[in-house]
């Protein structure tokens, strides 16, 4: 770091509480992503917020959004940036290319993770993010990390090859570009908008890509000329959000009014706490399909206040859809009732919700019974007209590249 001001005592609590938060969530794990952590002080990089708001662990912070209020930028939640630095593996000495600058922060961190002998170059499209990253890397002591204004899904070319690459922005597909500029032996990290968002981290094996890890996570889409746009399903005038990343049809008429139609709640036996293993279930929920338009969802505040739905967690949470039927997961901390708090329940609502919400228990009860801890999971990510074919369930197909989920079983639960 060429400079730095030690952190003030009002700022040593919070910002160690996140760091020990993080390694109790099984988050944080390698001794130099805890010590990148506790060098970069993330208050300076987001002064809009509260210094509770800047070290949330959890907590996201809006730093630009358009006319009618939509977010354009934002600084991704530690709990975010943490899993991706740890699916990264960022060494000393390498090159890194980060794609989204959004506050600095990020960059501030692979500059502490690559030390002096490497290189971060961060690239933004938005040109008032761009300098606002690089005004705060430069007052906090990174003036070395270098700041570019441009599209991002072109890359940096003439400042690679680039040991690391990491997307801070949903991609609908994998720029060639991004492949293109890694070195030999290079990994991508990136976002991708699928049913449910997953952010894999991926190296070259032959003619195609391998995610060596997966981490559920969200992010702003990518943006710029012939970007694709999310569709969002209204259902019951906020109170539900559909998000979907593909062409699937979907009874938008139906859904909105289908919350005054019957509910039911189906409780499954299956329990999945706050640790890890949740991706699985994303996984095998997305590559499984006799499981009925399964994505993500958003809740308005005030339906989950008033009770009208009560998902997973406070913001939404994995949900279907068929038809004029709505679903999404719950579980008994949300519900209520005697059992297990972290009990798996299926809500449903219209007028097939009872058949809805069976469907869907039956597809969590067959993962919990025959692939949970039964194996090992990867994406591959095979490019459009290479002949080269994949072993798995394909759950996307893009432009350029066609995405599948390959499971490899064993004999005995881990």
């Amino acid at each position: 770091m060429d400079s730095g001001t030690a952190p003030g005592v009002s700022t040593l609590e919070p910002h160690e509480a996140m760091v020990t938060l993080l390694r109790q969530h099984h988050v944080l794990h390698s001794p130099q992503v805890e010590a990148a952590l506790r060098a970069v002080e993330r208050h300076r990089f987001v002064p809009e917020a509260t210094l509770e708001d800047a070290y949330g662990v959890y907590t996201s912070v809006t730093i630009k959004r358009d006319a009618a209020g939509s977010v354009l930028s934002s600084a991704s939640a530690p709990q975010v940036v943490t899993a991706m630095l740890e699916q990264a593996g960022v060494q000393r000495g390498h090159r890194v290319l980060e794609v989204g600058a959004g506050t600095g922060y990020n960059a501030a961190l692979l500059y502490c993770l690559v030390g002096p002998a490497g290189q971060v170059v961060t690239i933004e499209s938005d040109r008032d993010v761009a300098a606002r990253a690089e005004a705060a890397l430069r007052a906090a002591g990174y003036g070395r990390v270098v700041v570019r204004h441009g599209d991002g899904r072109a890359g940096a070319a003439g400042l690679g090859p680039f040991d690391r690459i990491l997307v801070t922005a949903g991609a609908f597909d994998i720029e060639e570009a991004w492949l293109h500029q890694l070195a030999p032996g290079g990994r991508l990290v990136v976002p991708l908008r699928l049913a449910w968002p997953l952010a894999a981290a991926f190296e070259r094996r032959r003619e195609h890509w391998v995610s060596v890890s997966t981490e559920t996570c969200g992010f702003i889409p990518v943006t710029g000329p012939g970007a694709r746009v999310p569709r969002a399903v209204d259902v019951g005038g906020g109170a539900l959000v559909l998000r979907l990343e593909d062409d699937r049809p979907v009874d938008a008429a139906g859904l909105h009014d289908c919350l005054k139609g019957p509910r039911a709640v189906e409780w499954t036996g299956v329990r999945v706490d706050d640790g890890p293993g949740w991706e699985a279930l994303h996984l095998w929920l997305m590559a499984d399909p006799r499981t009925p338009g399964f994505t993500k969802v958003s809740a308005g505040q005030d339906a989950v206040a008033s009770g009208v739905v009560q998902p997973l967690m406070p913001w939404g949470g994995p949900g279907f859809h068929r038809g004029a039927t709505v679903a999404y997961l719950a579980n008994r901390r949300g519900l209520g009732g005697e059992g297990d708090r972290f009990e798996i329940a299926v809500v449903a609502h219209g007028s097939g919700a009872t058949a809805l919400a069976d469907d869907v228990a039956a597809r969590l009860r067959e993962w919990n019974t025959t692939w949970r801890g039964r194996g090992a999971h990867h994406l591959e990510l095979h490019p459009r007209g290479s002949g080269d074919t994949t072993s798995g369930t394909v759950i996307a197909e893009r432009d350029r590249h066609i995405l599948s989920a390959v499971w490899t079983p064993t004999t005995s639960a881990a």
